[in-house]
């Protein structure tokens, strides 16, 4: 990453650290962000710390930089080795809580500091593996880093066999850089990890960086991020990373979900982010990998599921396990794939659930409306829906004002003669884009059964019912709660807004407290993936209560 967005994402990584601590070695940190510390001497010296908003404690860094094997002590955020390449500190991008109390984290993008015109130009010949650590807090919350073995994880030591265009033909590696390079074809980065059975962190899929077109010897060409099939296991007792099964299917940016028997269930991701076309598969050309796959985590062995099983989804799908050992898709995603690879997108704003017993999908309803299709006699839809029922002239007038200013879409809904509920309910639903989605804590039922289950979504980019890829580009404020109804089988789906969030915010990440309160952080104020480098981060959390349905603005 850049070093400007290194440091950013060093505050980020803090920021989770706070909110992580669920155990004792966080309770001071916890309690400062829940409002009410057992550190009276935090506050007492800390007199423009509002104890009702909470805090963050200083950000803080690893002291250590790896430079040619060996650990260098220092407090700035890059060495610059001998040959003019820089080696920084990694970021935690990604996190994993370990059974034992202590944080696992993955650096993001690595390499980026040496982008010098442009990241789509240079990026596939200077990015290298993505470094982790883990990180351990004292009873007074002091840091302290320890570096696993190997540092990048180990996938693909020997390179990765890339899906290039000409790929098992004579003339491969003429016009791609897939094969020049071993260092940049395991990366962590757009992998999703999850935690077994056994309390072990797994990191499925990932990033195998080159240039197509680019041509060996030259720094220049035009990247591509291409999934890989790796899964790697972390073994806390060792503190060290082990290869297990391959999936079928080369995934970047996958979702992962534990199943009620313990195995994970893995959909969607992209096996080539930028140029998404594979001759020998040409009905996987243009959208992202359908197929959906099975691991069992006794053999290490992943097993591709039957057709009734593929689903197109968006990347990084919202997808949670429901009390009936189903898995839901809550119609939320990223909204941008580069080049609008997903050319059957509109199947993204309908909210499903995947039987794992029969291997099949069931459409439930359109994201963020009461309305269960199956009532109406739609059954698989196969289509999206116009839930505003205005005119073709009507539309582009709203979709305008939309992408201008989402805050003006209700004077100029009036205008048209649509009802401020209405139009309030048409942006919350469908499918949302960069958004987070949180299950609420389960309550039992008269019976003692758990058999309901609440989703609270917030902010990200809305589709307006028709621009699924790439969304609105300006967030919103609309926040949620989806209300899933189980009995055996049979699903049952409702929807209602709550309180908007205080600001509008792009990509947040929700963390729910052990109160029972959900805390959103970091995003930003605009789509930084349509047109990075316009956005600009939202430092201020929000803290929402399920009781009363509002956000509260919490600590900057």
């Amino acid at each position: 990453m850049s070093r400007n967005s290194n440091r950013l994402c060093q505050l980020t990584g803090s920021l989770f650290l706070i909110t992580a601590g669920a155990t004792p070695a966080s309770a001071g940190l916890l309690g400062g962000l829940l409002g009410s510390s057992t550190d009276d001497s935090i506050v007492q010296t800390n007199q423009d710390r509002d104890p009702a908003k909470g805090y963050f404690s200083e950000p803080f860094a690893e002291p250590t930089i790896i430079v040619d094997g060996e650990a260098v002590e220092t407090d700035e955020k890059c060495i610059t080795r001998a040959d003019g390449m820089d080696e920084c500190k990694p970021a935690a991008g990604t996190m994993a809580l370990l059974k034992d109390g202590r944080l696992l984290y993955l650096n993001a993008l690595e390499g980026t500091e040496n982008v010098e015109l442009s990241i789509v130009a240079e990026f596939g010949e200077v990015s290298v593996n993505d470094q982790t650590r883990v990180l351990s807090l004292d009873e007074s919350d002091n840091p302290s880093w320890l570096k696993p073995s190997p540092l990048d994880a180990g996938a693909n030591p020997d390179g990765n066999d890339s899906e290039t265009l000409l790929n098992g033909t004579e003339l491969d590696g003429l016009i791609d850089t897939a094969d020049n390079t071993s260092k940049n074809d395991g990366a962590l980065f757009c992998s999703d990890v999850i935690g077994l059975a056994n309390g072990d962190v797994m990191a499925v899929g990932g990033t195998d960086y080159y240039s197509e077109p680019g041509i060996d010897g030259l720094p220049l060409g035009v990247a591509e991020l291409e999934g890989i099939k790796n899964s790697r296991i972390f073994d806390e007792a060792t503190n060290t990373w082990r290869q297990s099964g391959d999936m079928t299917y080369g995934r970047w940016y996958p979702s992962l979900v534990t199943l009620g028997n313990g195995d994970v269930f893995v959909a969607s991701g992209v096996t080539k982010l930028l140029k998404p076309v594979y001759p020998d598969e040409p009905l996987n050309s243009g959208r992202n990998v359908v197929q959906t796959e099975t691991y069992n985590p006794c053999a290490g062995v992943w097993t591709e599921n039957p057709s009734t099983a593929d689903r197109s989804l968006p990347l990084y799908p919202r997808m949670h396990l429901l009390p009936n050992g189903h898995v839901l898709y809550n119609a939320g995603g990223q909204a941008f794939n580069p080049f609008g690879q997903g050319y059957d997108q509109a199947l993204w704003n309908i909210v499903a659930s995947y039987n794992p017993a029969t291997q099949r999908w069931n459409d439930i309803g359109y994201a963020g409306l009461p309305l269960r299709l199956d009532e109406v006699g739609l059954g698989q839809l196969s289509s999206t829906l116009n839930i505003t029922n205005l005119s073709l002239d009507q539309i582009g007038s709203l979709l305008g004002d939309v992408l201008e200013a989402p805050s003006d879409l209700l004077e100029s809904g009036a205008e048209l003669g649509v009802s401020e509920d209405d139009l309030r309910m048409a942006i919350a639903g469908g499918m949302r884009g960069s958004t987070s989605s949180t299950m609420l804590p389960l309550k039992p039922n008269a019976n003692g059964e758990y058999t309901d289950v609440q989703l609270l979504t917030a902010g990200g980019v809305p589709s307006y019912a028709l621009l699924t890829n790439p969304g609105g580009y300006l967030p919103t404020d609309q926040s949620r709660i989806d209300r899933i109804t189980t009995n055996g089988d049979d699903i049952g789906y409702e929807s209602r807004l709550t309180g908007s969030l205080n600001q509008p915010r792009w990509y947040g990440t929700n963390v729910l407290m052990p109160d029972g309160s959900v805390m959103v952080f970091s995003g930003g104020n605009r789509d930084g993936v349509v047109a990075p480098g316009l956005e600009g981060p939202i430092r201020t959390a929000e803290r929402f209560d399920p009781e009363t349905g509002t956000w509260t603005e919490m600590a900057t």
